[in-house]
């Protein structure tokens, strides 16, 4: 395949980890459930 997705939920981090209000992590939050579509070069 060309691509693949990745789905991004609530109150998870890019890397998958959980986690917790306010606390300092180096992941990028999303508030909202996004869908990643991301094209393999």
């Amino acid at each position: 395949m060309s691509h693949y997705d990745i789905v991004i939920r609530d109150g998870l981090w890019f890397d998958g980890t959980k986690s917790e209000p306010g606390e300092a992590n180096p992941g990028i939050k999303v508030g909202h459930h996004h869908r990643h579509r991301l094209h393999c070069s």
